[in-house]
Protein backbone atom coordinates (compact mmCIF):
# COMPACT_ATOMS: atom_id res chain seq x y z
CA UNK A 1 0.00 0.00 0.00
CA UNK A 2 1.45 3.43 -0.90
CA UNK A 3 2.42 5.46 2.12
CA UNK A 4 0.33 8.36 0.84
CA UNK A 5 -2.80 6.22 1.38
CA UNK A 6 -2.13 5.80 5.11
CA UNK A 7 -2.04 9.54 5.84
CA UNK A 8 -4.77 10.97 7.97
CA UNK A 9 -7.27 13.33 6.40
CA UNK A 10 -5.62 16.24 8.20
CA UNK A 11 -2.21 15.33 6.83
CA UNK A 12 -3.62 14.95 3.33
CA UNK A 13 -5.32 18.35 3.47
CA UNK A 14 -2.15 19.94 4.77
CA UNK A 15 -0.10 18.30 2.03
CA UNK A 16 -2.58 19.34 -0.65
CA UNK A 17 -2.72 22.91 0.67
CA UNK A 18 1.05 23.11 0.63
CA UNK A 19 1.13 21.78 -2.92
CA UNK A 20 -1.44 24.35 -4.09
CA UNK A 21 0.51 27.13 -2.42
CA UNK A 22 3.65 25.99 -4.22
CA UNK A 23 1.76 25.96 -7.51
CA UNK A 24 0.63 29.55 -6.93
CA UNK A 25 4.17 30.66 -6.09
CA UNK A 26 5.43 28.89 -9.17
CA UNK A 27 2.98 30.74 -11.38
CA UNK A 28 4.16 34.03 -9.87
CA UNK A 29 7.75 33.08 -10.66
CA UNK A 30 6.69 32.06 -14.16
CA UNK A 31 5.01 35.43 -14.78
CA UNK A 32 8.06 37.32 -13.55
CA UNK A 33 10.33 35.22 -15.73
CA UNK A 34 8.27 35.74 -18.84
CA UNK A 35 8.25 39.48 -18.21
CA UNK A 36 12.02 39.49 -17.99
CA UNK A 37 12.57 37.17 -20.93
CA UNK A 38 14.60 34.82 -18.73
CA UNK A 39 12.93 31.76 -20.21
CA UNK A 40 14.96 32.07 -23.39
CA UNK A 41 18.11 30.86 -21.63
CA UNK A 42 16.52 27.82 -20.00
CA UNK A 43 16.81 24.29 -21.39
CA UNK A 44 13.70 22.84 -22.93
CA UNK A 45 13.23 19.81 -20.68
CA UNK A 46 9.55 19.19 -20.22
CA UNK A 47 9.95 18.27 -16.55
CA UNK A 48 12.83 18.08 -14.14
CA UNK A 49 11.98 16.43 -10.87
CA UNK A 50 14.58 16.37 -8.10
CA UNK A 51 14.33 14.71 -4.72
CA UNK A 52 16.99 15.77 -2.26
CA UNK A 53 17.71 15.06 1.38
CA UNK A 54 18.48 18.17 3.39
CA UNK A 55 19.03 19.12 7.02
CA UNK A 56 15.84 20.38 8.65
CA UNK A 57 17.42 21.54 11.88
CA UNK A 58 21.10 22.46 12.06
CA UNK A 59 20.99 22.21 15.87
CA UNK A 60 20.07 18.52 15.73
CA UNK A 61 22.64 16.33 13.96
CA UNK A 62 21.04 13.75 11.74
CA UNK A 63 17.77 15.68 11.40
CA UNK A 64 16.78 15.40 7.73
CA UNK A 65 13.78 15.97 5.53
CA UNK A 66 12.97 15.66 1.86
CA UNK A 67 13.38 18.47 -0.65
CA UNK A 68 11.36 18.02 -3.83
CA UNK A 69 11.70 20.29 -6.88
CA UNK A 70 9.50 19.83 -9.91
CA UNK A 71 10.70 21.91 -12.83
CA UNK A 72 8.23 22.08 -15.72
CA UNK A 73 9.75 23.81 -18.71
CA UNK A 74 8.46 24.29 -22.24
CA UNK A 75 9.66 26.82 -24.77
CA UNK A 76 8.03 29.91 -23.23
CA UNK A 77 6.44 28.72 -19.96
CA UNK A 78 8.23 27.46 -16.88
CA UNK A 79 6.80 26.40 -13.53
CA UNK A 80 8.96 25.71 -10.49
CA UNK A 81 7.62 23.88 -7.45
CA UNK A 82 9.91 24.23 -4.46
CA UNK A 83 9.09 22.36 -1.26
CA UNK A 84 12.11 23.28 0.87
CA UNK A 85 10.09 23.62 4.07
CA UNK A 86 7.46 21.00 3.39
CA UNK A 87 8.65 18.41 5.87
CA UNK A 88 9.36 20.85 8.67
CA UNK A 89 5.64 21.32 9.19
CA UNK A 90 4.18 18.00 8.00
CA UNK A 91 5.57 15.06 10.00
CA UNK A 92 5.09 12.18 7.56
CA UNK A 93 7.40 9.45 6.33
CA UNK A 94 10.14 10.54 3.92
CA UNK A 95 9.09 8.23 1.09
CA UNK A 96 5.69 9.88 1.09
CA UNK A 97 7.28 12.97 -0.44
CA UNK A 98 8.55 10.97 -3.38
CA UNK A 99 5.23 9.25 -3.89
CA UNK A 100 3.27 12.47 -3.56
CA UNK A 101 5.16 14.38 -6.22
CA UNK A 102 5.37 11.45 -8.59
CA UNK A 103 1.63 10.97 -8.24
CA UNK A 104 0.83 14.63 -8.94
CA UNK A 105 3.06 14.60 -12.03
CA UNK A 106 1.86 11.23 -13.32
CA UNK A 107 0.70 12.70 -16.64
CA UNK A 108 4.08 14.33 -17.32
CA UNK A 109 7.35 12.81 -18.48
CA UNK A 110 10.27 12.95 -16.03
CA UNK A 111 13.82 14.20 -16.22
CA UNK A 112 16.05 12.91 -13.40
CA UNK A 113 19.18 14.85 -12.56
CA UNK A 114 21.44 15.45 -9.59
CA UNK A 115 21.67 19.21 -9.87
CA UNK A 116 19.93 22.26 -11.25
CA UNK A 117 22.26 23.19 -14.05
CA UNK A 118 21.33 26.34 -15.95
CA UNK A 119 19.07 27.81 -13.26
CA UNK A 120 19.27 31.62 -13.42
CA UNK A 121 20.91 33.45 -10.54
CA UNK A 122 17.65 35.32 -10.08
CA UNK A 123 16.41 32.24 -8.18
CA UNK A 124 18.50 32.29 -4.99
CA UNK A 125 16.31 29.68 -3.34
CA UNK A 126 17.23 27.19 -6.04
CA UNK A 127 20.87 28.17 -6.10
CA UNK A 128 21.12 27.11 -2.48
CA UNK A 129 20.34 23.50 -3.30
CA UNK A 130 23.08 21.17 -2.18
CA UNK A 131 24.12 18.59 -4.74
CA UNK A 132 23.38 15.40 -2.84
CA UNK A 133 20.35 14.01 -4.69
CA UNK A 134 18.82 10.79 -3.29
CA UNK A 135 20.72 9.11 -0.48
CA UNK A 136 17.99 6.63 0.27
CA UNK A 137 18.02 3.45 -1.80
CA UNK A 138 14.30 2.88 -1.23
CA UNK A 139 13.51 6.34 -2.60
CA UNK A 140 15.66 5.72 -5.65
CA UNK A 141 13.87 2.40 -6.21
CA UNK A 142 10.57 4.27 -6.01
CA UNK A 143 11.72 6.63 -8.78
CA UNK A 144 12.84 3.69 -10.92
CA UNK A 145 9.33 2.24 -10.76
CA UNK A 146 8.40 5.19 -12.98
CA UNK A 147 11.18 4.42 -15.48
CA UNK A 148 8.63 4.16 -18.28
CA UNK A 149 7.99 7.92 -17.90
CA UNK A 150 11.62 9.04 -17.65
CA UNK A 151 12.74 10.98 -20.71
CA UNK A 152 16.01 12.27 -19.29
CA UNK A 153 18.57 10.63 -17.01
CA UNK A 154 21.67 12.49 -15.87
CA UNK A 155 24.28 10.68 -13.77
CA UNK A 156 26.92 13.21 -12.77
CA UNK A 157 29.34 13.67 -9.90
CA UNK A 158 26.48 14.98 -7.75
CA UNK A 159 24.56 11.73 -8.15
CA UNK A 160 25.50 10.44 -4.69
CA UNK A 161 23.98 7.53 -2.81
CA UNK A 162 24.95 5.74 0.33
CA UNK A 163 25.58 2.71 -1.89
CA UNK A 164 26.40 4.13 -5.31
CA UNK A 165 27.04 0.74 -6.87
CA UNK A 166 23.60 -0.40 -5.76
CA UNK A 167 22.17 2.62 -7.55
CA UNK A 168 24.04 1.84 -10.74
CA UNK A 169 23.19 -1.83 -10.62
CA UNK A 170 19.56 -0.85 -10.15
CA UNK A 171 19.61 0.49 -13.70
CA UNK A 172 20.09 -3.08 -14.92
CA UNK A 173 16.61 -4.02 -13.73
CA UNK A 174 14.78 -1.03 -15.25
CA UNK A 175 13.92 -0.24 -18.84
CA UNK A 176 13.50 3.26 -20.23
CA UNK A 177 11.34 3.04 -23.35
CA UNK A 178 10.88 6.84 -23.54
CA UNK A 179 14.44 7.84 -22.67
CA UNK A 180 15.58 10.64 -24.96
CA UNK A 181 18.52 12.19 -23.12
CA UNK A 182 21.26 10.31 -21.29
CA UNK A 183 24.20 12.07 -19.60
CA UNK A 184 26.92 10.39 -17.57
CA UNK A 185 30.34 11.15 -16.10
CA UNK A 186 33.43 9.04 -16.52
CA UNK A 187 33.75 7.40 -13.12
CA UNK A 188 30.15 6.17 -13.38
CA UNK A 189 30.71 4.46 -16.72
CA UNK A 190 32.76 1.71 -15.11
CA UNK A 191 30.08 1.23 -12.47
CA UNK A 192 27.58 0.47 -15.21
CA UNK A 193 29.58 -2.70 -15.87
CA UNK A 194 29.59 -4.57 -12.53
CA UNK A 195 29.90 -7.91 -14.31
CA UNK A 196 32.13 -6.57 -17.10
CA UNK A 197 29.50 -7.36 -19.70
CA UNK A 198 29.53 -4.28 -21.90
CA UNK A 199 26.96 -5.70 -24.30
CA UNK A 200 24.20 -5.32 -21.69
CA UNK A 201 24.29 -1.54 -21.55
CA UNK A 202 22.69 -0.68 -24.93
CA UNK A 203 19.86 -3.08 -24.08
CA UNK A 204 19.25 -1.28 -20.77
CA UNK A 205 19.28 2.26 -22.14
CA UNK A 206 18.56 1.73 -25.82
CA UNK A 207 16.62 4.18 -27.91
CA UNK A 208 17.76 7.55 -26.55
CA UNK A 209 18.61 10.15 -29.19
CA UNK A 210 20.66 12.59 -27.06
CA UNK A 211 23.78 11.71 -25.09
CA UNK A 212 26.21 13.86 -23.13
CA UNK A 213 29.53 12.87 -21.60
CA UNK A 214 30.23 15.18 -18.69
CA UNK A 215 33.53 16.61 -17.56
CA UNK A 216 35.08 13.69 -15.72
CA UNK A 217 34.96 11.45 -18.77
CA UNK A 218 38.10 13.24 -19.97
CA UNK A 219 39.86 13.33 -16.62
CA UNK A 220 39.60 9.68 -15.57
CA UNK A 221 41.16 8.11 -18.68
CA UNK A 222 38.02 6.23 -19.69
CA UNK A 223 38.73 4.31 -22.93
CA UNK A 224 36.79 5.67 -25.88
CA UNK A 225 35.83 2.11 -26.80
CA UNK A 226 33.95 1.86 -23.49
CA UNK A 227 32.33 5.24 -24.11
CA UNK A 228 31.35 4.34 -27.67
CA UNK A 229 29.63 1.24 -26.33
CA UNK A 230 27.05 3.57 -24.77
CA UNK A 231 26.17 5.13 -28.11
CA UNK A 232 22.61 4.47 -29.14
CA UNK A 233 21.77 3.47 -32.69
CA UNK A 234 19.20 6.29 -32.69
CA UNK A 235 21.66 8.91 -31.48
CA UNK A 236 20.89 12.36 -32.88
CA UNK A 237 22.63 14.66 -30.36
CA UNK A 238 26.05 13.88 -28.89
CA UNK A 239 28.03 16.08 -26.51
CA UNK A 240 31.55 14.78 -25.91
CA UNK A 241 33.49 17.19 -23.83
CA UNK A 242 33.45 19.25 -20.74
CA UNK A 243 31.16 21.39 -18.64
CA UNK A 244 31.07 25.07 -19.52
CA UNK A 245 32.83 26.18 -16.33
CA UNK A 246 35.87 23.93 -16.74
CA UNK A 247 39.21 25.54 -17.49
CA UNK A 248 41.29 22.47 -18.32
CA UNK A 249 41.35 20.34 -21.44
CA UNK A 250 42.25 16.69 -21.86
CA UNK A 251 43.01 14.81 -25.05
CA UNK A 252 41.65 11.43 -26.08
CA UNK A 253 44.38 8.83 -25.87
CA UNK A 254 43.78 7.36 -29.32
CA UNK A 255 44.84 8.07 -32.92
CA UNK A 256 42.93 10.53 -35.07
CA UNK A 257 41.92 7.77 -37.52
CA UNK A 258 40.28 5.80 -34.72
CA UNK A 259 38.58 8.95 -33.45
CA UNK A 260 37.08 9.67 -36.88
CA UNK A 261 36.06 6.03 -37.37
CA UNK A 262 34.04 6.07 -34.13
CA UNK A 263 32.17 9.19 -35.22
CA UNK A 264 31.47 7.80 -38.72
CA UNK A 265 29.31 5.10 -37.13
CA UNK A 266 26.81 7.78 -36.06
CA UNK A 267 25.32 8.36 -39.51
CA UNK A 268 22.07 9.81 -38.13
CA UNK A 269 23.77 12.35 -35.87
CA UNK A 270 22.22 15.84 -36.13
CA UNK A 271 24.06 17.81 -33.42
CA UNK A 272 27.64 17.16 -32.34
CA UNK A 273 29.52 18.99 -29.58
CA UNK A 274 33.23 18.34 -29.06
CA UNK A 275 35.28 19.68 -26.18
CA UNK A 276 38.27 17.35 -26.40
CA UNK A 277 40.29 15.89 -29.25
CA UNK A 278 43.20 13.52 -29.86
CA UNK A 279 46.58 15.13 -29.39
CA UNK A 280 48.49 16.56 -32.35
CA UNK A 281 51.10 13.82 -32.55
CA UNK A 282 52.85 12.38 -35.59
CA UNK A 283 49.59 10.60 -36.41
CA UNK A 284 47.87 13.95 -37.03
CA UNK A 285 50.30 14.82 -39.82
CA UNK A 286 49.06 11.94 -41.96
CA UNK A 287 46.18 12.68 -44.35
CA UNK A 288 42.78 11.51 -43.13
CA UNK A 289 39.65 10.61 -45.00
CA UNK A 290 37.27 13.54 -44.46
CA UNK A 291 34.70 12.98 -41.75
CA UNK A 292 31.23 13.14 -43.28
CA UNK A 293 28.01 13.11 -41.25
CA UNK A 294 25.23 13.68 -43.79
CA UNK A 295 22.47 14.46 -41.25
CA UNK A 296 24.53 16.92 -39.20
CA UNK A 297 22.85 20.31 -38.72
CA UNK A 298 25.01 21.82 -35.93
CA UNK A 299 28.68 21.26 -35.08
CA UNK A 300 29.93 22.89 -31.87
CA UNK A 301 33.62 23.08 -31.01
CA UNK A 302 33.90 24.04 -27.36
CA UNK A 303 37.29 25.17 -26.02
CA UNK A 304 38.42 26.73 -22.79
CA UNK A 305 41.93 27.76 -23.62
CA UNK A 306 44.41 27.79 -26.45
CA UNK A 307 45.75 24.36 -25.53
CA UNK A 308 43.30 22.63 -27.88
CA UNK A 309 42.62 25.40 -30.39
CA UNK A 310 45.10 23.82 -32.82
CA UNK A 311 43.48 20.39 -32.36
CA UNK A 312 40.06 21.90 -33.05
CA UNK A 313 41.38 23.56 -36.19
CA UNK A 314 42.82 20.20 -37.32
CA UNK A 315 39.45 18.53 -36.75
CA UNK A 316 37.64 21.24 -38.68
CA UNK A 317 40.08 21.03 -41.58
CA UNK A 318 39.45 17.28 -41.91
CA UNK A 319 35.65 17.49 -41.64
CA UNK A 320 33.31 17.96 -44.60
CA UNK A 321 30.25 19.78 -43.30
CA UNK A 322 26.93 19.38 -45.14
CA UNK A 323 25.61 22.48 -46.87
CA UNK A 324 22.79 22.82 -44.31
CA UNK A 325 25.08 22.49 -41.28
CA UNK A 326 25.80 25.34 -38.85
CA UNK A 327 29.15 25.73 -37.15
CA UNK A 328 29.59 27.06 -33.63
CA UNK A 329 33.04 27.72 -32.18
CA UNK A 330 33.41 28.71 -28.53
CA UNK A 331 36.83 29.92 -27.41
CA UNK A 332 37.99 31.89 -24.39
CA UNK A 333 40.37 34.07 -26.38
CA UNK A 334 42.82 33.94 -23.48
CA UNK A 335 45.35 31.79 -25.33
CA UNK A 336 48.08 32.63 -27.79
CA UNK A 337 47.50 34.75 -30.87
CA UNK A 338 48.82 31.96 -33.10
CA UNK A 339 46.31 29.41 -31.81
CA UNK A 340 43.36 31.80 -32.18
CA UNK A 341 44.44 32.91 -35.66
CA UNK A 342 44.85 29.28 -36.73
CA UNK A 343 41.35 28.52 -35.53
CA UNK A 344 39.87 31.57 -37.28
CA UNK A 345 41.66 30.57 -40.48
CA UNK A 346 40.18 27.07 -40.30
CA UNK A 347 36.72 28.56 -39.75
CA UNK A 348 37.13 30.86 -42.73
CA UNK A 349 38.39 28.05 -44.97
CA UNK A 350 35.42 25.88 -43.99
CA UNK A 351 32.78 28.53 -44.46
CA UNK A 352 33.96 30.36 -47.57
CA UNK A 353 33.97 27.41 -49.94
CA UNK A 354 32.71 28.21 -53.46
CA UNK A 355 30.03 25.53 -53.32
CA UNK A 356 28.13 27.03 -50.39
CA UNK A 357 29.39 30.46 -49.25
CA UNK A 358 28.71 31.60 -45.72
CA UNK A 359 25.45 33.43 -45.23
CA UNK A 360 25.58 34.34 -41.56
CA UNK A 361 28.20 34.42 -38.84
CA UNK A 362 27.51 34.85 -35.14
CA UNK A 363 30.22 36.17 -32.84
CA UNK A 364 29.05 36.54 -29.25
CA UNK A 365 30.82 37.21 -25.99
CA UNK A 366 29.69 34.73 -23.35
CA UNK A 367 31.65 36.18 -20.45
CA UNK A 368 35.12 35.97 -19.03
CA UNK A 369 36.62 36.64 -22.43
CA UNK A 370 34.79 33.78 -24.12
CA UNK A 371 34.01 34.34 -27.79
CA UNK A 372 31.53 32.22 -29.72
CA UNK A 373 31.55 31.98 -33.48
CA UNK A 374 28.32 30.57 -34.82
CA UNK A 375 27.95 30.24 -38.56
CA UNK A 376 24.95 29.39 -40.71
CA UNK A 377 24.95 28.39 -44.35
CA UNK A 378 21.17 28.50 -44.73
CA UNK A 379 19.19 31.38 -46.23
CA UNK A 380 17.69 33.76 -43.69
CA UNK A 381 14.35 35.48 -43.94
CA UNK A 382 13.85 38.85 -42.19
CA UNK A 383 10.89 37.39 -40.33
CA UNK A 384 13.26 35.09 -38.46
CA UNK A 385 15.14 38.01 -36.92
CA UNK A 386 14.44 38.23 -33.18
CA UNK A 387 16.22 39.95 -30.34
CA UNK A 388 17.31 36.93 -28.33
CA UNK A 389 20.80 35.75 -29.39
CA UNK A 390 20.14 32.03 -28.94
CA UNK A 391 21.89 29.42 -31.09
CA UNK A 392 18.76 28.65 -33.09
CA UNK A 393 18.49 32.25 -34.31
CA UNK A 394 20.59 32.98 -37.41
CA UNK A 395 22.24 36.31 -36.60
CA UNK A 396 25.68 37.81 -36.62
CA UNK A 397 26.22 39.08 -33.10
CA UNK A 398 29.44 40.90 -32.29
CA UNK A 399 29.84 41.76 -28.63
CA UNK A 400 33.53 41.05 -28.33
CA UNK A 401 36.37 42.55 -26.34
CA UNK A 402 38.18 45.43 -28.04
CA UNK A 403 41.49 43.53 -27.84
CA UNK A 404 40.06 40.77 -30.01
CA UNK A 405 38.50 42.98 -32.66
CA UNK A 406 41.53 43.22 -34.99
CA UNK A 407 41.78 39.44 -35.21
CA UNK A 408 38.06 39.07 -35.78
CA UNK A 409 38.15 41.77 -38.44
CA UNK A 410 40.82 39.74 -40.23
CA UNK A 411 38.43 36.78 -40.27
CA UNK A 412 35.45 38.85 -41.38
CA UNK A 413 37.28 40.19 -44.43
CA UNK A 414 37.19 36.68 -45.90
CA UNK A 415 33.47 36.08 -45.45
CA UNK A 416 30.53 37.35 -47.56
CA UNK A 417 28.03 38.35 -44.90
CA UNK A 418 24.30 38.84 -45.30
CA UNK A 419 23.24 39.58 -41.74
CA UNK A 420 25.16 41.67 -39.24
CA UNK A 421 24.24 42.17 -35.60
CA UNK A 422 26.59 44.08 -33.37
CA UNK A 423 27.06 45.65 -29.97
CA UNK A 424 30.69 46.68 -30.44
CA UNK A 425 30.90 47.56 -34.10
CA UNK A 426 33.21 50.49 -33.58
CA UNK A 427 35.29 51.95 -30.78
CA UNK A 428 37.66 54.88 -30.33
CA UNK A 429 40.39 53.13 -32.33
CA UNK A 430 38.17 52.43 -35.31
CA UNK A 431 37.04 48.94 -34.38
CA UNK A 432 35.55 46.61 -36.92
CA UNK A 433 33.96 49.31 -39.05
CA UNK A 434 36.79 51.81 -38.70
CA UNK A 435 39.41 52.78 -41.25
CA UNK A 436 41.22 49.45 -40.90
CA UNK A 437 38.12 47.42 -41.81
CA UNK A 438 37.51 48.62 -45.36
CA UNK A 439 38.07 45.10 -46.64
CA UNK A 440 35.08 43.62 -44.80
CA UNK A 441 32.41 42.42 -47.20
CA UNK A 442 29.19 44.28 -46.39
CA UNK A 443 27.74 44.52 -49.89
CA UNK A 444 25.33 41.65 -49.22
CA UNK A 445 24.27 42.70 -45.73
CA UNK A 446 20.51 42.94 -45.67
CA UNK A 447 19.83 43.00 -41.92
CA UNK A 448 21.70 45.04 -39.33
CA UNK A 449 20.89 44.73 -35.63
CA UNK A 450 22.57 47.21 -33.31
CA UNK A 451 22.62 47.26 -29.53
CA UNK A 452 23.97 49.43 -26.73
CA UNK A 453 26.81 51.83 -27.51
CA UNK A 454 27.07 50.73 -31.13
CA UNK A 455 23.95 52.78 -31.92
CA UNK A 456 26.01 55.96 -32.35
CA UNK A 457 28.74 54.10 -34.26
CA UNK A 458 26.36 52.62 -36.81
CA UNK A 459 24.51 55.92 -37.10
CA UNK A 460 27.78 57.53 -38.18
CA UNK A 461 28.56 54.58 -40.49
CA UNK A 462 25.30 55.21 -42.37
CA UNK A 463 26.33 58.77 -43.18
CA UNK A 464 27.51 60.42 -46.41
CA UNK A 465 31.10 59.17 -46.21
CA UNK A 466 30.31 55.51 -45.68
CA UNK A 467 26.75 54.91 -46.78
CA UNK A 468 27.84 52.63 -49.61
CA UNK A 469 29.03 50.03 -47.12
CA UNK A 470 25.50 48.67 -46.79
CA UNK A 471 23.94 49.06 -50.26
CA UNK A 472 21.58 46.09 -49.82
CA UNK A 473 20.39 46.93 -46.31
CA UNK A 474 16.64 46.31 -45.88
CA UNK A 475 16.10 45.94 -42.14
CA UNK A 476 17.73 48.05 -39.41
CA UNK A 477 17.07 47.00 -35.80
CA UNK A 478 18.08 48.97 -32.72
CA UNK A 479 17.79 47.10 -29.44
CA UNK A 480 18.70 47.71 -25.79
CA UNK A 481 19.43 51.41 -26.26
CA UNK A 482 19.29 52.39 -22.60
CA UNK A 483 22.89 53.70 -22.54
CA UNK A 484 21.83 56.47 -24.95
CA UNK A 485 21.73 59.69 -22.92
CA UNK A 486 19.71 61.83 -25.30
CA UNK A 487 17.30 59.85 -27.45
CA UNK A 488 16.05 62.92 -29.32
CA UNK A 489 19.56 63.98 -30.32
CA UNK A 490 20.41 60.46 -31.47
CA UNK A 491 17.15 60.29 -33.45
CA UNK A 492 18.01 63.61 -35.10
CA UNK A 493 21.45 62.27 -36.10
CA UNK A 494 19.93 59.07 -37.44
CA UNK A 495 17.41 61.08 -39.50
CA UNK A 496 20.24 63.13 -41.02
CA UNK A 497 22.28 60.03 -41.89
CA UNK A 498 19.32 58.27 -43.47
CA UNK A 499 18.51 61.34 -45.59
CA UNK A 500 22.14 61.40 -46.78
CA UNK A 501 21.88 57.70 -47.56
CA UNK A 502 18.74 58.29 -49.65
CA UNK A 503 20.53 60.98 -51.65
CA UNK A 504 23.61 58.82 -52.17
CA UNK A 505 21.70 55.68 -53.17
CA UNK A 506 18.33 56.53 -54.68
CA UNK A 507 17.98 52.98 -56.01
CA UNK A 508 18.62 51.33 -52.65
CA UNK A 509 15.87 49.00 -51.38
CA UNK A 510 13.29 50.46 -48.97
CA UNK A 511 14.59 50.46 -45.40
CA UNK A 512 12.53 49.15 -42.50
CA UNK A 513 13.36 50.23 -38.93
CA UNK A 514 12.59 48.39 -35.71
CA UNK A 515 13.40 49.86 -32.27
CA UNK A 516 13.10 47.19 -29.57
CA UNK A 517 13.78 48.10 -25.95
CA UNK A 518 10.87 47.84 -23.46
CA UNK A 519 12.87 49.83 -20.90
CA UNK A 520 13.61 52.77 -23.21
CA UNK A 521 11.60 55.94 -22.60
CA UNK A 522 10.56 57.17 -26.01
CA UNK A 523 8.80 60.49 -26.66
CA UNK A 524 6.47 61.21 -29.55
CA UNK A 525 9.01 63.71 -30.92
CA UNK A 526 11.62 60.95 -30.89
CA UNK A 527 9.33 58.85 -33.10
CA UNK A 528 8.28 61.66 -35.41
CA UNK A 529 11.89 62.46 -36.33
CA UNK A 530 12.57 59.01 -37.77
CA UNK A 531 9.25 57.98 -39.28
CA UNK A 532 9.43 60.10 -42.48
CA UNK A 533 12.86 58.79 -43.55
CA UNK A 534 12.13 55.05 -43.50
CA UNK A 535 9.74 52.82 -45.41
CA UNK A 536 8.24 51.30 -42.26
CA UNK A 537 8.94 51.75 -38.56
CA UNK A 538 7.92 49.65 -35.57
CA UNK A 539 8.53 50.30 -31.88
CA UNK A 540 8.59 48.17 -28.76
CA UNK A 541 9.38 50.86 -26.20
CA UNK A 542 7.93 52.49 -23.10
CA UNK A 543 6.07 55.69 -24.08
CA UNK A 544 6.47 58.71 -21.80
Amino acid sequence: MPLYDVLTSTQRRALQAEYELLQYRALVVCKAMNAGNIVAILPEHILVMIFQLYATDSRRPGSHGWLAVAWVCSRWRTIVLHAATLWKRIPVAELTAVEFYLDHARTLPLHITGKLSGVPREWPELQELRNEFIRNIEAWSKVLTHAARIEGLEIDHDFRLGERRLCMSGLQYATFPKLRRFAIEGHHIRELHPIRNQAQIPALLRGYDEMQLLEEVTTTNIPLSLVANLFSANLKKLDIGKSAHSRTSKAWSLPWDAFFSKLRLLSGLQELTLGCFPSLSADAARPHSPLTLPALTLLTLRMHGADIALEAAHFLTNTALPAHCALRVSHTGTGTTRAFDTLCSAVADTLSTPAEPLRTLMIAEVGGGTVQLVCWTAEIAPAEIVMRPVPQVPLLVMTVHDTLEPRLAKLLRRLPLQTVVGAALCDASGGLWGEDSSGIHTEGVRTLLVTKRAAHDVTRALGRSSSTRFPALKLLIFGHLRPIDDGVEWARQLRTRLLERREQMPDAPPLRLFVDDPELHCTSKWMELIKPVVHRVRYNVRPM
